[in-house]
């Protein structure tokens, strides 16, 4: 992809997801906005097979670049999601291999991400119990 497109697709991005929010807020859903991690993203202390494949990708910088764009448009989704979520660092501290691929990670990686997204969305869940009719 043409690194020059990135302000395009982010904007396209960007706008998709505020007429989302908008319609499903406008039935009584609410909307949450996750940025999910790749292979590279954060800080995360790779293992040998893990680096073999970002080496590659580091070639390739237009996913990294493109995540990081829609990151930074997280904020302006909250002005009509109920929530938003970038997870690219959620690996940081954890030392053993996670990724298979690019974004495909272990059962552990996807308890990681599970458990964090659950921490963050049980209050919103919590506060519609206790206001149900």
């Amino acid at each position: 992809m043409n690194p020059d497109l990135i302000p395009v697709k982010t904007d396209l991005w960007k706008k998709r997801w505020l007429d989302i929010c908008q319609v499903n807020e406008n039935m009584g859903i609410k909307t949450i906005i996750i940025v999910q991690p790749i292979l590279g993203t954060g800080n995360k202390t790779l293992s040998l097979d893990e680096s073999f494949m970002v080496a590659k990708l580091i070639e390739h910088k237009v996913p990294f670049e493109i995540l990081n764009s829609f990151s930074n448009e997280l904020p302006n989704l909250e002005q009509r999601c109920e929530k938003t979520m970038d997870l690219q660092n959620i690996y940081d501290n954890i030392k053993e291999p996670l990724y298979f691929d690019m974004v495909h990670v272990s059962d552990k990686g996807n308890e990681i991400v599970a458990n964090k997204i659950y921490d963050e969305i049980l209050p919103i869940v919590i506060e519609d119990i206790e206001n149900s009719p």
